[in-house]
């Protein structure tokens, strides 16, 4: 730290002017002012120190922020996707399929892979322990986490591919059905397991249809939600389709 002391020359003029001379005020004052002067500069310097201090610390407040608010969406999206599956139920003739693999796609799309797979992975995780199907469970939160990871670098991988922006909505569905056909073939797999090749078999039905579901309502939401503004605000850019991108 540098005082101001050291930017005074204290020197004897030949011609009057200088630190002793009859014109000038006695040397007690002048040493008063130069040591008041360097004590305000002392104190200019402690404030500028404490201000960058205040100012670095508080740049940890955003990043506070952003990690608070990627958790409370995370558990927002473990929670849809949790409702969705236990809830929003589509009758069918011979059984029926749900609304959960909706949120699962938007968890991916809106998340991104990790924080949209495990929110994807734990709410459907839960709608199966909390309707009984617990043997399901530990492969629900493998299967869903999946679809929601393969959808969002399924898309981001299209949008290489689909350059103009009017067709974000293409490499979507194309990430979507992505997504859904791994998680069609997770059940399949594990029924067959379970049950046999025609075990197996018996769900692909039901899953493709609840895929299909998936597909169709997710695009529709992703492409709503992102054109309202406020709602862009609270994602990654990461996450936006670029030439909404450019609006936020």
């Amino acid at each position: 730290m540098r005082f101001g002391l050291g930017r005074f020359r204290i020197y004897q003029s030949s011609v009057g002017g200088g630190f002793f001379s009859q014109n000038s005020k006695t040397f007690t004052e002048k040493f008063d002012i130069l040591n008041k002067s360097a004590y305000t500069q002392c104190k200019i310097i402690f404030w500028e120190v404490s201000f960058v201090k205040g100012e670095n610390a508080d740049t940890k407040k955003p990043a506070m922020r952003s990690a608070a608010k990627r958790l409370a969406f995370t558990a927002l999206f473990a929670a849809l996707c949790c409702v969705g599956t236990l809830f929003i139920v589509i009758p069918l003739p011979h059984g029926y399929f749900n609304a959960g693999d909706v949120f699962v796609l938007l968890a991916g799309w809106c998340m991104g892979p990790v924080f949209g797979g495990v929110a994807a992975g734990l709410g459907s995780c839960l709608a199966d322990i909390l309707s009984g199907y617990i043997l399901y469970a530990p492969v629900t939160f493998f299967v869903k986490g999946i679809d929601a990871v393969a959808s969002y670098f399924v898309w981001r991988a299209l949008r290489l591919l689909v350059t103009k922006d009017n067709l974000d909505f293409l490499a979507r569905i194309g990430a979507a059905v992505v997504g859904e056909a791994l998680m069609v073939l997770g059940y399949f797999l594990f029924e067959t397991a379970l049950y046999g090749v025609a075990g197996g078999a018996a769900s692909l039905i039901g899953n493709a249809l609840q895929g299909t579901f998936g597909v169709v309502c997710s695009v529709l939401l992703v492409s709503i939600l992102y054109r309202l503004k406020a709602v862009r605000g609270f994602f990654s850019p990461l996450m936006c389709p670029p030439h909404l991108k450019k609006e936020a």
